[in-house]
């Protein structure tokens, strides 16, 4: 099996995208992948984590086992490389999340939301994923407006000021 730790001690695109055609869709190389995203320091479990996220785009199959045990971890999550990356990974399977993790993710997101401590990545795409969720869970919409208008307020980064006028536009 490949050494997957040292093609991710590279950052750069051509190396995630290395790892991610190594994995193919074979669920034992996705598997280490995954466990060092989860389980290793960063920045490998961040760059492990952006694997992750480009084979879910190439084979879905191989995260399905995996998305609601993810999920039930993500509140734990420190590096904001995961917190980043996760949401994406999350608004691709939400029709296999399950109820209590899909509000559990909800109400993480809308942590990372409002907190001015975490990166404008992980804001946008927490936004996002609450969005996504909102049509399993209409009465968040609300919520979800209210916030994005005074996320507005705050004068925010170009990124998170667009997302949001973006998502405002379709709630």
């Amino acid at each position: 099996m490949l050494n997957f730790e040292n093609i991710l001690d590279n950052s750069s695109r051509l190396a995630a995208e290395i790892a991610t055609n190594a994995i193919g869709n074979d669920a034992k190389s996705f598997k280490k992948v995954l466990d060092l995203s989860l389980n290793d320091k960063p920045p490998i479990n961040w760059r492990a984590a952006r694997v992750i996220n480009l084979s879910c785009l190439k084979h879905y199959e191989l995260f399905e086992p995996y998305v609601n045990i993810v999920a039930t971890k993500f509140h734990t999550f420190t590096s904001a490389g995961l917190k980043r990356t996760y949401p994406k990974i999350f608004s691709l399977y939400i029709n296999k999340l399950n109820e209590k993790n899909k509000i559990a993710l909800i109400d993480t997101c809308f942590k990372y939301l409002l907190s001015n401590n975490e990166d404008i990545a992980v804001r946008v795409n927490c936004m996002q994923l609450i969005f996504d969720l909102q049509k399993d869970f209409p009465e968040i919409g609300e919520e979800l407006r209210l916030t994005i208008e005074l996320l507005l307020l705050e004068n925010p980064k170009k990124a998170l000021k667009a997302r949001a006028n973006m998502l405002l536009k379709k709630l």
